[in-house]
């Protein structure tokens, strides 16, 4: 479930609470999502393009056919990655400049 702020995955048998605020960043894994915060990864049976169309784009910015990040947290916007949290995750072709656009404007 997505909310406002904050979403609800299922996590054995139990509804756990992830504010959007504290998402780094979701990779795809084939049919599969994989969302990164600052303490925790959690595996979603959904694909990378469902998350995408249901998060608010004020927030989250696909950078990569793989990668969705939260604006909120990019520390550094190379010519060919994007840093969060020392993690680096690549910009797809022709995504830095759209990327750089946005982050003006946030």
């Amino acid at each position: 479930f997505i909310l406002s702020d904050r979403i609800f995955i299922k996590y054995k048998e139990k509804m756990v609470k992830i504010m959007l605020d504290e998402i780094l960043y979701i990779e795809a894994e084939r049919n599969y999502s994989r969302i990164f915060t600052p303490k925790k990864q959690h595996i979603l049976s959904i694909t990378l393009k469902v998350i995408e169309d249901k998060l608010p784009v004020t927030l989250f910015q696909r950078v990569h056919r793989s990668y969705i990040i939260n604006l909120k947290h990019v520390d550094e916007v190379a010519e060919q990655h994007v840093t969060i949290a020392h993690f680096s995750i690549p910009l797809g072709a022709g995504m830095r400049a759209q990327l750089l656009e946005r982050l003006q404007t946030f």
